[in-house]
């Protein structure tokens, strides 16, 4: 009995050092996946950058021959684990020694006319400053607000039409006209139109409009330049913007506009940290805000259904729009100059309502955000390359009331 005691223990014992190391294993494999992913990105990222593209790329191929060596190791039948993990360790930390303003060229300039599509695409990239910036205030600190105080639709009075600022991400625009009485935004895709050797030859503003996509701008003769550390950009626009903001398009010509300088983390963060993850283009998925008092609380399928509820003054009573359509998507784009654009989308990818702001680091770590201006109140997030988690409260000193939200996106 004792022996059998003995041998069941023993077994028990091979089983649990087994299951340890296979879990070991497969933690080291996940590393090896997840770095292997982030370099991929990095080279994506830096395909068009020519002056640096051979250090960032041998730099970037170190790491990816040491994650093909600690693959080969791991698969072996006398695999040193602790030695694989220092390697991954090592790996991490050249990843995590990229610079970040390096990869995205911040500074690029040139005449974009003699430029490739990926040269053009990094020479444009940023916000550009048309009219000198003044403050965009909204109602409220509330990340989604109730659509009485919410995203602003075009509106047909029109006094006047400022080009007040131009903004280039990755795939995606935002202008921004000044109307007399507030901000209107035009958001959507733009491409390049190339000749026969390659070179770009304008930049087109595409406007989804449900069935099709519509130019409703384009730039040409595009040139940037660098004096004593100030980027500026010269062009040539040609407005045809949509019906709500037609008599606009007296804002046809010839423009001159600085760049705005970029958050600070773009310039001192590195690629793989929460700033390098954050910038882009996200997907909301999941989102509520509950209030102290229980009356104004928003789920994520309020912020649709809210969207066809009609208001009436003098009976204070809301009713539903039986000829309304549902916004059934909302995606939220962080840039490197600080502004973020929030898109409420129709089922068929038309553009239902948006809107933008400005955000800011709160703490040095980057776990903290604001979202406006004010800075009174933070949002705490949490962050992968794939996912991320807003949470925060703060006090609606009108309404007098404390909110608590909690906003999950997924990257796009």
């Amino acid at each position: 009995m004792k022996k059998l005691l003995k041998y069941s223990l023993l077994f028990f014992l091979i089983i649990s050092c087994a299951k340890e190391d296979n879990s070991e294993v497969e933690d080291l494999t996940a590393q090896i996946s997840a770095l292997n992913e982030q370099i991929s990105s990095l080279q994506s990222q830096i395909s068009s950058l020519t002056s640096i593209n051979s250090n960032l790329s041998s730099q970037l191929s170190d790491a990816q021959s040491q994650l093909e060596a600690a693959q080969t190791a791991l698969a072996s039948s006398d695999a040193n684990l602790s030695e694989i993990t220092e390697k991954l360790e090592d790996v991490t930390s050249q990843l995590s020694s990229v610079d970040y303003s390096q990869v995205k060229k911040l500074n690029a300039t040139g005449n974009v006319s003699d430029q490739t599509v990926e040269e053009a695409k990094k020479t444009i990239y940023g916000r550009w400053n048309v009219t000198p910036s003044s403050s965009k205030s909204l109602s409220s600190k509330r990340f989604f607000k109730k659509k009485s105080k919410q995203l602003n639709k075009f509106s047909t009075s029109k006094k006047a039409c400022v080009f007040d600022f131009i903004e280039f991400n990755d795939e995606n625009y935002l202008m921004s006209i000044y109307t007399g009485d507030y901000y209107d935004s035009v958001f959507g895709e733009y491409i390049f139109e190339e000749d026969s050797n390659g070179k770009v030859v304008s930049v087109d503003l595409m406007f989804d409009i449900g069935i099709s996509s519509v130019r409703i701008a384009r730039l040409t003769n595009i040139v940037v330049t660098e004096t004593a550390g100030n980027i500026n950009a010269t062009f040539d626009v040609e407005m045809d913007l949509p019906d709500d903001l037609v008599s606009c398009n007296t804002l046809s010509g010839s423009y001159s506009a600085p760049k705005e300088d970029p958050v600070p983390e773009s310039e001192t963060a590195t690629a793989l940290s929460n700033h390098g993850k954050l910038i882009g283009e996200w997907l909301l998925v999941d989102f509520s805000s509950t209030s102290s008092d229980g009356s104004d609380d928003i789920t994520y399928d309020d912020l649709f259904s809210e969207y066809c509820l009609i208001y009436d003054e003098s009976t204070e009573l809301e009713s539903i729009d039986p000829n309304c359509t549902e916004p059934n998507k909302v995606l939220v784009n962080f840039s490197d100059f600080g502004t973020y654009t929030i898109v409420f989308l129709y089922p068929d990818g038309s553009v239902a309502e948006m809107d933008y702001d400005k955000w800011s680091w709160a703490n040095d770590d980057q776990t903290k955000i604001y979202v406006s201006e004010e800075t009174d109140d933070v949002y705490d997030i949490e962050i992968t390359d794939t996912s991320l988690t807003f949470r925060g409260s703060y006090y609606d000193d009108y309404y007098e009331i404390t909110y608590t939200d909690v906003l999950k996106f997924e990257r796009n």
